[in-house]
């Protein structure tokens, strides 16, 4: 079963196996192939099955075909072979993050529950008491206020930061970058970027200040960027990325095909069997997997594939509201209890409560939040290559 992220294309690789030996793979077939999206009944895809060789064929599917989330059925069919079932996952962008968070393996109490805990904490509701209107609307406005001032507060949540890098095809001469050119509209705070080079090296880009880049004296400077300037916007959307020097030389990108999904070329080279896509031992790298753009051709052996100068981007986004009653929080379980009592204490004023109360209440979770983040000093790297763990 392969997981598919909604909304994307993906090649889905089958085998038709003749239905006289049951074991065979069958070549050659007009196949039928229908869909059954998260228990929808069975109808036509939008994308197109090919033939690959050997018994095997590839539905290519679109965005269409992978719009719904929950389960995607494949019934296959095809003159002298056996007919083949099989399924698949997709699954929205909220629950790949959750995944990558760890959110979703243990308990975390949704927006009303948590407030209900806080107003319980501070005493104001019986056990088995419900929350009145009021409270909830109140409780509401103080969890959002807490949300965003926790995004403003000193320091980069990990929660907040993603999990792979953003990547940026720095065009030549150019020197401004804005969403149009791939920025996430999302960006509150670049935490590392590199540079890399046609043939996969890396090297670490600074992140300068407004002063900073307003201090560099020339400005139409050439060659591989070495610095950036992120202009700041209310608006997310309206940002904009300048880079020092100006990129020259940046190449092209070869797309392709591969044997289940489309891939970016990151490193210049010479197709072999070490770096074809998802089969050779290196070919990560040497190749992204990408589901969102067109493909300019199948994978060859002994051609000649190309990669630009390009800039890979780890950045923090805002953390979510709470919007409606079953919202979960954007962060990890582990710290459900330290926002339960963050709540707590702005409500235990509300409430009618002592300042010493309060007092307790906040180094209460200052003292777990500091459990929480206590960690064990590890030397960081500041050499970057272009090692198979950095994809």
């Amino acid at each position: 079963m392969a997981t598919i992220l909604q909304n994307s294309t993906y090649s889905r690789s089958f085998l038709m196996v003749d239905s006289t030996d049951h074991l065979t793979g069958k070549t050659g077939l007009t196949i039928t192939l229908t869909l059954s999206k998260s228990g929808a009944a069975f109808a036509s895809p939008a994308g197109t099955v090919t033939e690959i060789s050997s018994g095997w064929y590839k539905i290519i599917l679109t965005n269409v075909d992978t719009n719904t989330a929950g389960d995607l059925l494949y019934h296959v069919t095809g003159s002298g072979a056996d007919d083949t079932d099989f399924a698949d996952q997709v699954i929205s962008q909220e629950q790949l993050d959750a995944q990558h968070l760890g959110t979703t393996s243990s308990y975390a109490p949704n927006r009303n529950a948590l407030i209900e805990m806080a107003y319980r904490k501070v005493r104001a509701i019986d056990p088995n008491q419900t929350l009145e209107g009021y409270q909830l609307t109140q409780g509401i406005g103080a969890l959002n206020l807490i949300i965003r001032q926790m995004d403003a507060e000193p320091g980069t949540r990990p929660w907040s930061v993603g999990t792979g890098p953003t990547t940026i095809i720095l065009q030549e001469l150019i020197g401004v970058y804005t969403s149009t050119e791939g920025l996430p509209t999302d960006l509150v705070e670049i935490t590392s970027m590199t540079h890399r080079g046609s043939l996969g090296n890396d090297t670490r880009v600074e992140i300068l200040p407004h002063e900073s880049y307003a201090a560099l004296s020339n400005k139409f400077a050439t060659g591989d960027v070495t610095k950036v300037y992120l202009n700041k916007n209310r608006d997310l959307s309206l940002q904009s990325l300048y880079v020092h020097p100006l990129p020259v030389n940046v190449g092209t990108q070869t797309r392709i095909t591969g044997d289940t999904q489309f891939y970016l070329c990151i490193r210049s080279h010479t197709a072999d069997s070490t770096n074809r896509p998802e089969t050779g031992a290196n070919w990560r790298l040497f190749w992204v997997a990408d589901g969102t753009v067109g493909a300019e051709g199948t994978w060859t052996s002994g051609a000649s594939y190309t990669a630009p100068k390009l800039l890979r981007l780890w950045y923090a986004r805002p953390l979510v509201d709470f919007t409606s009653a079953n919202d979960n929080p954007d962060l990890p379980a582990s710290l459900s209890r330290i926002l339960m009592l963050r709540l707590a204490a702005d409500l235990s004023v509300d409430t009618g409560k002592s300042e010493q109360f309060e007092e307790r209440l906040r180094r209460e979770a200052r003292n777990a939040e500091r459990l929480v983040w206590k960690k064990t000093k590890q030397e960081q790297a500041t050499d970057y290559h272009n090692k198979a763990e950095y994809f």
